[in-house]
């Protein structure tokens, strides 16, 4: 939860915003945290598989050996 203290319609520096609002978001439960940290975790063991993206540096190598190696 965010509680705006004052408006601006002035570009003001990122140091400077932090004095127009105040975070009142409450922490986290122990429970909580711990379920973040898993999932984090197995985020990070298993990577979204890349999709219609185009090949990898390291991908384009191993594929031109593959065809060379086919010849």
């Amino acid at each position: 939860m965010v509680i705006i203290k004052a408006l601006t319609e002035q570009y003001v520096a990122k140091v400077k915003t932090r004095t127009l609002y105040e975070d009142a978001t409450p922490p986290p439960s122990e429970e909580e945290a711990e379920l973040r940290e898993l999932v984090r975790l197995a985020n990070r063991a298993n990577p979204p598989a890349r999709s219609g993206t185009a090949p990898t540096k390291r991908e384009r190598r191993n594929i031109r050996r593959l065809k060379r190696g086919s010849d």
